[in-house]
């Protein structure tokens, strides 16, 4: 079964932690990481090959997600 990692490091005015999970696909790896973070970049990973880079943004009763 196909595993990807999802490497979550959040911004340093967040006080949160930064976190490693695996996920079985990437569209779960997005949930995940949507669900986790109130700022910050998550990465994705296949093995050894980054697959994304992205920045969580947050305003007023909204979020989303820039990839950079």
């Amino acid at each position: 079964m196909q595993r990807y990692r999802l490497l979550i490091n959040a911004d340093d005015e967040t006080g949160q932690a930064s976190i490693s999970l695996d996920a079985p696909s990437v569209p779960v790896a997005l949930l995940v990481a949507d669900i986790n973070m109130d700022g910050g970049t998550a990465e994705i990973w296949d093995g050894g090959r980054r697959l994304a880079r992205m920045r969580k943004r947050t305003g007023a009763h909204q979020s989303f997600w820039e990839v950079t």
